[in-house]
């Protein structure tokens, strides 16, 4: 156990309280705005065509609240495959810090607890959960309606350094014969390129001239350095 910088005391308790962890295997693999982020953002835009969006088309103002369950679906899916690559690293490494990673709703439920309100769907527990409902929906306004923002982090954080860099490592270890479902990663992340205007995914595969910008998990690199950097 390491010292935490603040200390919150009650009764006789110090927290919190912070716990090593082997690698960096749950930083990686860590279900959170790397895929929270992609899905809702695409059910929010996912009729956006060029246009601004506007009337009843105009997306919700509240990035997580009444999250539609198409939004959710997709999230269940991003998590299945996250959660299938986490496993198939650690059958290939044997990272320890793998068994740290939990499915995203055994996450939410763990962390926020009482907060959420509805636990029937993925998209219920997001949306309703009180610790998200005061994030705005990231847009550019315009006087025909709104728009994405392909520049704010939601966007360009979680493609360019979350899903994508889960996908170099996808790529990597089919290159040891071990293939793990990300078709639902790839769509997502060739939806938000376009947003950007941006190359990263080329017929599928990371080899766009954009993915020079990224940290991924080169072909020539080893799976370990996912888990631990080289000794400086």
């Amino acid at each position: 156990e390491l010292e935490p910088l603040f200390v919150v005391q009650q009764t006789g308790t110090w927290e919190p309280v912070m716990n090593l962890l082997p690698d960096f295997c749950p930083v990686v693999f860590n279900p959170a705005n790397q895929i929270i982020h992609p899905a809702v953002y695409w059910g929010l835009f996912r009729n956006y065509t060029g246009k601004p969006l506007g009337g009843p088309a105009e997306p919700n103002e509240w990035l997580y609240r009444d999250m539609p369950e198409v939004s959710g679906q997709v999230l269940a899916v991003l998590d299945e495959e996250l959660q299938a690559l986490k496993d198939a690293y650690y059958q290939a490494t044997g990272a320890a810090g793998c068994k740290a990673v939990i499915p995203l709703a055994d996450r939410l439920r763990l962390q926020y607890g009482d907060q959420i309100s509805d636990f029937s769907t993925m998209a219920k527990m997001v949306g309703t959960n009180k610790a998200y409902s005061l994030a705005k929906t990231p847009l550019l306004r315009t006087p025909e309606g709104v728009a994405p923002d392909p520049n704010h982090r939601v966007v360009t954080d979680d493609i360019g350094w979350g899903l994508c860099t889960l996908v170099s490592i996808a790529e990597r270890l089919e290159m040891e014969g071990v293939p793990t479902p990300t078709s639902m990663m790839r769509m997502l992340i060739e939806w938000h390129q376009k947003l950007m205007g941006k190359e990263f995914l080329v017929n599928g595969r990371l080899c766009g001239c954009d993915c020079t910008e990224l940290v991924l998990l080169r072909p020539e690199e080893p799976l370990e350095l996912v888990a631990k950097p080289p000794p400086a």
